[in-house]
């Protein structure tokens, strides 16, 4: 019978996911800039002339366009040490028909980590929902726990780590 497959319809009020206990758990947002097809601007939409920001284009694809992936429905991507987890995507270009954002949930186990990197050409939004550990940007640490919100600028070093038990 297969997978089941995401339900292009209007996302329901109040819907959550809920993710395995004992690891930490990120969701995590990127926009993307040139090698997306789409240039940042900080959301001013512009015309195809124009040498920045979301194209007309680009939010014309997504027009009418609804989409809800329940969990489970998303593809799963294991990641070796130093993680120990899994990077989710859930909703990305191929699904939404929108250049200009992605988002998805990473999973690292205790004691994993995500070394330190950072994107050329892209920004991340990073919000904790479960577990305990250190999120170090730009070479400054910061405790990382469920609510902790981080923005990512092009070129930002981040890294992450669960020092936690879950």
């Amino acid at each position: 019978m297969g997978r089941p497959r995401a339900s292009p319809i209007g996302p329901r009020r109040g819907a959550r996911v809920v993710r395995p206990p004992r690891r930490i758990g990120v969701s995590r947002c990127r926009g993307a800039s040139a090698g997306w097809a789409h240039r940042s601007n900080g959301g001013r939409l512009v015309d195809e002339g124009d040498a920045g920001g979301t194209t007309m284009r680009d939010v014309e694809g997504a027009r009418g366009h609804g989409l809800v992936v329940q969990p489970g429905e998303a593809p799963s991507y294991w990641q070796p040490m130093p993680a120990n987890g899994h990077a989710d995507p859930v909703l990305y270009p191929a699904n939404t028909r929108f250049a200009g954002l992605s988002t998805g949930f990473q999973t690292i186990a205790p004691g994993g980590r995500i070394r330190s990197h950072s994107h050329g050409d892209q920004v991340e939004l990073e919000i904790c929902f479960l577990g305990r550990g250190r999120v170090v940007v730009d070479g400054v640490s910061h405790p990382l726990e469920p609510g902790t919100a981080c923005f990512l600028g092009p070129g930002v070093q981040h890294e992450i780590l669960n020092e936690g038990a879950e």
